[in-house]
């Protein structure tokens, strides 16, 4: 834009994914989760707009879509339960207003309250050769997917100048295999494709990021130490909050 003389005008990025294909199961996955928040930070500032490609699994339906996923670019599935994805769009939609940092696996920022949300991600790209050149990743294959860094990630922050001294409440959403993966918690159920609605509903309630709250104090400077591990394709959205004297939380 620069070279072409329009550094000026406003840049949208649309209908941007890790792939074009409707038959990829990466799309199901917190392969794809992680990714759109490993780009969102490496592009944050330099775009006006980014729109993520797909709002819902309607827009590939055919004919072969039969199963509760099939790979398609949807935030949601057919059935509305909400995706890896749908949760990492939601944890961004969290992000306070007020920037303050960004490293290559987080940034942090801070609403009118002062409440300091930190978003982390340990995304890692497939090895090469693990995916075909048509990109229609099948159910099997996306199961033996091997990616370049696998180990687990550790995270420590220090967090100066915090509004005053005392205890905070340190709230995690945490997005992983274990929670929030919808593919993790249909492989629990064989890959069944003929589902009930009951079991359909079972889904759509346990397909969720899992809650954690702990307590921590800064020291006698107003420093605060919070830290994070992290497994592959893992998305952590931290809330940091002031807590009362009496334990209660100073706002929910």
């Amino acid at each position: 834009m620069n070279d072409c003389g329009i550094s000026n005008c406003r840049l949208y990025i649309t209908e941007w994914n890790n792939t074009i294909a409707n038959r990829n199961f990466l799309n199901d996955s917190c392969f794809r989760s992680a990714y759109m928040i490993a780009r969102v930070i490496g592009l944050w500032g330099s775009t006006d707009m980014m729109c993520v490609m797909g709002g819902t699994d309607w827009v590939s339906s055919y004919f072969d879509t039969s199963r509760v996923v099939n790979g398609g670019v949807g935030l949601l599935t057919k059935d509305t339960i909400r995706k890896p994805a749908f949760f990492a769009l939601a944890f961004l939609n969290q992000l306070g207003p007020g920037f303050l940092s960004r490293g290559k696996n987080y940034i942090i920022t801070k609403n009118e309250k002062n409440e300091i949300f930190i978003l982390f991600h340990h995304f890692s790209w497939f090895r090469k050769g693990m995916i075909p050149g048509d990109e229609q990743v099948d159910l099997e294959e996306v199961r033996g997917i091997r990616f370049e860094d696998e180990k687990p990630l550790r995270i420590e922050l220090i967090l100066q100048h915090m509004d005053s001294q005392g205890e905070y409440a340190v709230k995690n959403r945490r997005l992983n295999a274990k929670s929030g993966s919808l593919l993790d918690k249909w492989s629990r159920l064989g890959f069944e494709s003929s589902l009930t609605r009951e079991e359909i509903k079972y889904l759509q309630a346990v397909s969720i990021p899992e809650v954690e709250l702990q307590r921590e104090s800064t020291d006698a400077e107003g420093t605060l130490k919070v830290s994070v591990e992290l497994e592959a394709q893992e998305v952590v959205l931290m809330h940091i909050y002031q807590r009362r004297e009496n334990g209660t939380a100073l706002r929910p």
